[in-house]
């Protein structure tokens, strides 16, 4: 037996708008969600006074600065608020620059007070053998100096283009097929309505009432053959 479509194509290409449509708007939300701190910790200072700044950075990362001289602390942003985590008191010392030796109590407390992530004290992830944690106006010198030069590639510029046109395209597609699918419905309901009334209406007008034919057990007795 063939298959038998119980979904008209107007609903079916209604159907389709509407799960795609449905999907970007799903998409759309769970990347606003996740970028949209992200961008607000990286290029927004998170605190600025005179004496201090804390700032964020990624791939998640918490900076606490004090005049030219930064450290890197780390965190986490896949939780909210985000947490950052800074050397235990038993190793602070050991692993911090001069400038922030003796000083736990004080930068843990601005830190808590203005970063606006919680802050977690760990034993582990600290050493004196990590000299990008250090930062001065240099640092920042070459790390932008990097950025710009990634930036100049030809194979990222493709990249970014590419997925450019297929966000692009992709909104284009779900737009269209959105404002066109409901159309398209209205129009077959409002077509097989008005064929079904034109329909009937014609059947009205033109009806032709059949004459009614004689039975042949109903009649005058003389109409029957002469009886011998």
């Amino acid at each position: 037996m063939a298959p038998v479509c119980i979904v008209s194509a107007p609903v079916a290409y209604w159907l389709l708008a509407t799960l795609l449509f449905s999907g970007l708007v799903i998409i759309c939300y769970y990347i606003f969600r996740t970028v949209g701190p992200i961008a607000r910790l990286r290029w927004q200072w998170i605190y600025y006074s005179d004496s201090f700044r804390i700032s964020s950075e990624i791939p998640e990362k918490l900076v606490y600065w004090e005049g030219d001289n930064g450290f890197v602390f780390d965190s986490a942003w896949g939780v909210s608020p985000a947490i950052a985590y800074v050397p235990a008191n038993d190793v602070w010392d050991a692993v911090v620059p001069a400038w922030m030796v003796g000083r736990q109590a004080e930068i843990v407390e601005r830190l808590r007070k203005h970063s606006h992530q919680n802050i977690n004290e760990s034993e582990r992830g600290y050493n004196r053998d990590q000299p990008w944690r250090l930062r001065s106006p240099a640092t920042e010198a070459a790390r932008a100096a990097a950025a710009r030069e990634v930036l100049r590639r030809s194979d990222v510029r493709l990249l970014l283009v590419k997925v450019a046109a297929l966000c692009i395209g992709a909104i284009v597609l779900c737009i269209a097929l959105w404002l066109v699918a409901p159309a398209a419905v209205v129009s077959g309901i409002a077509g097989a309505t008005a064929a079904a009334f034109v329909s009937y209406r014609r059947q009205r007008l033109g009806r032709v009432v059949p004459a009614r034919r004689a039975s042949p057990d109903v009649g005058s007795e003389g109409a029957g053959p002469p009886r011998a």
